[in-house]
């Protein structure tokens, strides 16, 4: 064996075993079970942020002074006091099959056809619930994990 490759292997498993969850792979407690459009209609405000910068899961408590809300409302309707969602009128929930995962897939204008799975044109979230059932929304493809949790307040 050579020495690169024995100290590959070295090094993959030190890896392996100094990740535990409570250092480096520790994301929020969520189902992830599908979710549908009826579930989730209502106003939730915004109370916490979470993110990794590389090691670790960070979560901060967001100030409900002004409050950030979404609203998902009939007619797939949505509104957003949010800073970069508030150009958003349209959503749908729709499924990841490859995931197997209900995702929320935010449009400015409503879509011609009704989507059929998450596409680029819309801004998407990985949805899950907690829990005490808070909305987790999470950023598509954000490798070590970053989230937005919601409680309903209507």
């Amino acid at each position: 064996m050579s020495k690169i490759s024995f100290f590959t292997i070295i090094y993959l498993v030190f890896l392996f075993f100094s990740c535990d969850n409570k250092d480096c792979c520790d994301y929020p407690d969520v189902f992830r079970e599908p979710t549908t459009s009826q579930e989730l209609m209502g106003t939730w405000l915004l109370y916490e942020s979470g993110y990794s910068p590389g090691g670790g899961y960070i979560t901060n408590p967001v100030n409900a002074d002004p409050p950030q809300t979404i609203q998902l409302k009939p007619e797939n309707e949505f509104s957003s006091t949010m800073q970069g969602l508030t150009s958003y009128n349209y959503y749908f929930i729709l499924q990841d099959t490859f995931m197997n995962a209900s995702v929320l897939s935010l449009y400015k204008t409503l879509p011609s056809n009704i989507p059929e799975y998450p596409d680029t044109l819309g801004l998407n979230y990985t949805v899950g619930r907690n829990e005490s059932e808070d909305l987790i929304l999470y950023f598509r493809f954000c490798i070590e994990g970053c989230h937005m949790a919601f409680r309903k307040i209507d």
